[in-house]
């Protein structure tokens, strides 16, 4: 039911990847073209990997598949992936993008950020990706669970008023500031959507240029 690829375990049975060794102290890692999942804890706590790159059969990643990798600064996600489990990444400090291939139906990456295919979604934003400012599009309509988590960079966080739903601990950073253009929040909006962050209702008073958001000069 088992084997062996490179010193990780396979399953031949459900064809996934069921456990990369923490001690493996490769520095890039190519899933092989026969897996089609990455388990449970797949990649749990290896310190040694900065790039994964993904097969184009691959077609789930499960829950805390790349939990504590704290070294990984990539991962690319092939054609085939449809389902990724919202709690896949977590305490991935140096993560600094994840990369998408354009012919994937399923989902997109936006200077190295994590949607849905229709760009509604917001997923993923890296832990280590550089930038003080990031204004969500308009075409966001829901912030998904641990999307932005302890960022090394991000200061300052524009939502649009198109957010209907905010997950679960979706924003959760102490050093955050949150900018909302409605002073209530969505409908769908989970009680501990938001954790740790400082939140400001902005007007047309505010201008969001260059690393920070400002006042504007009253003429």
């Amino acid at each position: 039911k088992f084997y062996s690829h490179e010193g990780v375990l396979y399953s031949t049975t459900t064809k996934s990847l069921v456990l990369y060794p923490q001690g493996k102290k490769s520095v890039t890692y190519s899933l092989p073209s026969t897996a089609q999942s990455i388990d449970y804890y797949g990649f749990y706590g290896n310190k040694y990997l900065e790039n994964v790159v993904l097969n184009d059969n691959l077609k789930s990643i499960f829950a805390d598949a790349f939990l504590n990798c704290t070294n990984l600064k990539t991962i690319t996600i092939g054609k085939s992936t449809s389902y990724i489990s919202d709690a896949w990444l977590n305490n991935n400090p140096n993560l600094n993008e994840i990369i998408v291939k354009n012919t994937n139906a399923s989902f997109k990456s936006i200077d190295g950020v994590l949607f849905s295919f229709d760009e509604t979604k917001l997923l993923n934003y890296p832990q280590n990706k550089e930038g003080e400012i990031y204004i969500i599009s308009d075409n966001v309509n829901f912030i998904g669970y641990n999307a932005f988590n302890n960022l090394n960079y991000l200061n300052s966080l524009v939502l649009p008023e198109s957010i209907e739903t905010i997950d679960y601990s979706a924003i959760n950073d102490t050093d955050l500031t949150i900018y909302v253009s409605t002073l209530s929040l969505p409908v769908y909006a989970h009680k501990f959507a938001i954790k740790n962050c400082k939140v400001v209702y902005y007007s047309n008073q505010w201008k969001f240029e260059g690393d920070n958001p400002t006042l504007k000069e009253e003429e």
